[in-house]
């Protein structure tokens, strides 16, 4: 896509490179996990982790768990996880390198909210296809065992996310924790695209002002550069309990609203072609995963079909998105 052939993005961890489902079984007290609610926690439980190794035999190797998140921390059955890898007993195995990732679960014992885990993975990877830099994610088929009687309480999809970390080495900076900037501040190519990803998925729970769903990679150079993640409150996902902020101009999450900076018609031309160039690829991600519902998976092409109606209606970029722009210089 435009201009990022000099991008000096390395590939992620072999963890991330492949899109084959990782299956594992997590053996802990989960009782106990999920009692501990407290956004500030710190508070780490362990946890046996068992897959199948390179040569087809079991691995195992103790792990430590840690409950995160806020809205999904307090609303959900099934909380989401962290996992955090001994470093020693990690070397040489899928999961080598890794020293904490977050685990997305079902949250609840629903076959909807699994699918929801389905949506957002594959989010992510509609967000891999059109942007430049993305966190990677692994999908797994997790079997949940209760420690004190053994008993395997569930097996569901799950949702490995890329270390923070990790993705901004591969753009060759650091996370910062940097509030309140402004769209002049970021850099320009990224931001035109993060806001044209957010528009086309749906979302508009972000600020860059506020790091709300989005992370800061500063660069040695001096480059700001904006990573979106965390999407089940779009459009695309439409999850049930999904809510617009009611100060927005829309009511439904399917509503797409463009909360991007101020161009001209022109100036957005390089970002929205290279949009296009990947309709076809993007399109095909939805006909490509076993699991998804298949009425689901229609009515996500033709939600994202309607994106790409508007990027060819030179009337409907117009109105939807350069005059639609946000004047306030950020979000």
């Amino acid at each position: 896509m435009h201009g990022w052939s000099g991008w000096p993005w390395p590939s992620p961890a072999p963890l991330f490179q492949s899109s084959e489902t990782l299956p594992f079984t997590l053996i802990a007290n989960f009782k106990a996990i999920a009692k501990d609610r407290d956004t500030l926690s710190a508070r780490r439980f362990p946890a046996r982790l068992i897959w199948a190794g390179a040569s087809g035999a079991m691995d195992t190797m103790p792990v430590q768990l840690r409950t995160r998140g806020h809205y999904r921390l307090e609303k959900c059955s099934i909380v989401p996880l962290r996992i955090e890898f001994p470093k020693k007993e990690s070397k040489g195995t899928v999961f080598d390198g890794q020293k904490s990732l977050k685990l997305g679960t079902h949250c609840q014992k629903d076959n909807t909210f699994e699918q929801y885990v389905l949506r957002e993975y594959l989010v992510y990877r509609v967000q891999a296809i059109v942007s430049p830099i993305a966190l990677r994610v692994r999908l797994t088929r997790t079997t949940y065992v209760d420690s004190a009687t053994g008993t395997a309480l569930d097996t569901r999809y799950g949702l490995l996310v890329e270390s923070e970390d990790h993705m901004a080495a591969r753009a060759g900076g650091v996370v910062r924790e940097m509030r309140r900037a402004l769209f002049d501040n970021v850099d320009e190519e990224i931001l035109l695209n993060m806001t044209i990803f957010e528009y086309m998925i749906g979302n508009t729970d972000w600020s860059i002002s506020a790091l709300h769903n989005v992370r800061i990679v500063a660069t040695p150079t001096g480059q700001l550069i904006p990573i979106a993640y965390d999407f089940d409150f779009s459009g695309l996902v439409d999850a049930r309990y999904a809510s617009v902020d009611p100060r927005l101009p829309i009511k439904r999450v399917r509503d797409r609203l463009f909360r991007g900076p101020c161009k001209t018609a022109e100036e957005w031309e390089p970002t929205l072609a290279g949009f296009r160039s990947k309709k076809s690829e993007v399109l095909a991600l939805y006909d490509s995963l076993p699991g998804l519902d298949k009425g689901y998976a229609k009515d996500s092409q033709d939600y994202l079909r309607d994106f790409f109606r508007i990027l060819d209606r030179a009337s409907d970029v117009r109105g939807e998105i350069v005059e639609n722009c946000n004047r306030q210089g950020g979000t």
